[in-house]
């Protein structure tokens, strides 16, 4: 537990799963995060799990409500970084989606332009 007015940053809680999307990965960390892309470009979906070891997690890639990319990723330890790509060839509304069981544990959107 982190005292008042520390700058320590707290521990995410069991289960827990951040999620970003960027144009690439240097060093285990995503790079070029942004809200828009162009269409036509390689973004990644990064993903950084909290003890979910043994869980499977599903990366669903959507533009406009119809599902254009699918990745599963096994994950095999207490703190794990994993990530897919989907080639965004047409302009819209997506959204990628980090799901555990069928079930959205996060998302986040961008538009693609």
């Amino acid at each position: 537990m982190a005292l008042a007015g520390s700058l320590a940053a707290e521990p995410a809680p069991p289960g827990h799963v951040e999620l970003k999307v960027g144009t690439e990965i240097r060093q285990s960390e995503i790079v070029g995060e942004s809200s828009q892309f162009p269409a036509g470009k390689h973004v990644i979906a990064w993903t950084r799990a909290y003890d979910l070891a043994g869980a499977e997690l599903e990366h669903v890639w959507q533009r406009d409500g119809v599902v254009e990319c699918r990745s599963n990723q096994r994950i095999k330890s207490a703190r794990l970084t994993t990530s897919s790509w989907c080639k965004v060839r047409s302009p819209g509304a997506w959204t990628v989606e980090v799901r555990r069981d069928g079930k959205v544990m996060t998302s986040v959107a961008f538009s693609v332009r």
